[in-house]
């Protein structure tokens, strides 16, 4: 599974530092919580949004911008919570 969002150079490089595939990035795009803030979308990978299959994605962000619509930049949270 593919994301349809552009990803910044930043946010492909702060990926593979921290070992978050694509489809990692499109499974919180398209089931994750979302919130508007500071002109970005953040997406959001809770308990809620995880099953069996997907657990290692517990806590992950995705900040996509408002404007572009690219992924700015992805990261796991150490303690998964809105």
């Amino acid at each position: 599974m593919k994301s349809s969002k552009n990803i910044t150079e930043h946010a492909n490089r702060r990926m593979h530092q921290r070992g978050i595939r694509e489809d990692a990035i499109a499974y919180a795009i398209n089931n994750g919580r979302k919130k508007y803030t500071r002109g970005c979308i953040t997406y959001f990978v809770g308990k809620k949004e995880v099953d069996a299959a997907h657990n290692e994605l517990n806590g992950l962000h995705v900040l996509v911008s408002c404007d572009q619509g690219s992924i700015i930049t992805a990261y796991k949270s150490k303690s998964p919570k809105w």
